[in-house]
């Protein structure tokens, strides 16, 4: 991909004199952008070339690598995107949960689910006719969901 990728971009600069390279991308494109751009950079092609990536994914572990690319990659990132927060320890986590919660009793698990549908735990032993847990009708509105559901903290990061 490297070579393809240079090969084109190469004659479209060539084709533009005095354009400047800008790569920007989304998602898996943020990520492949800013793994290009430092591609790139280590070979000291472009010089002032820019990378933008927008909800990139965890793509470099390694603090040098990252403190190198602070002034040529622009990183945006949503607080509450999980993908731009998901790491190895994430995955080992939610691993262990799921082995967790595969061995629980039915109970703590209903109890959990509750929690994270509805910020509070429903009623004991009302079932649809599946047997799934439902949610008992308790509150008569909006607001008396929203006093018991606890706010979420939003924070940006830089």
């Amino acid at each position: 991909m490297d070579e393809r990728c240079l090969a084109i971009v190469t004659k479209a600069l060539e084709d533009r004199p005095g354009w400047p390279l800008v790569i920007c991308g989304h998602s898996l494109g943020a990520g492949t952008g800013s793994l290009l751009g430092m591609r790139w950079r280590g070979k000291g092609l472009f010089p002032g070339f820019k990378v933008y990536a927008y909800a990139t994914p965890p793509t470099v572990d390694c603090p040098h690598i990252v403190k190198d690319s602070l002034d040529y990659i622009t990183s945006f990132q949503c607080s509450d995107d999980f993908v731009t927060r998901w790491c190895l320890g994430t995955t080992l986590d939610i691993t262990k949960a799921g082995h967790a919660l595969a061995t629980a009793d039915e109970r703590v698990v209903d109890k959990l689910i509750d929690v994270s549908l509805y910020g509070f735990e429903t009623a004991e032993g009302t079932r649809d006719t599946n047997g799934r847990k439902t949610f008992t009708g308790k509150m008569e509105s909006c607001d008396d969901y929203a006093s018991q559901v606890k706010p979420r903290e939003c924070v940006l990061y830089r």
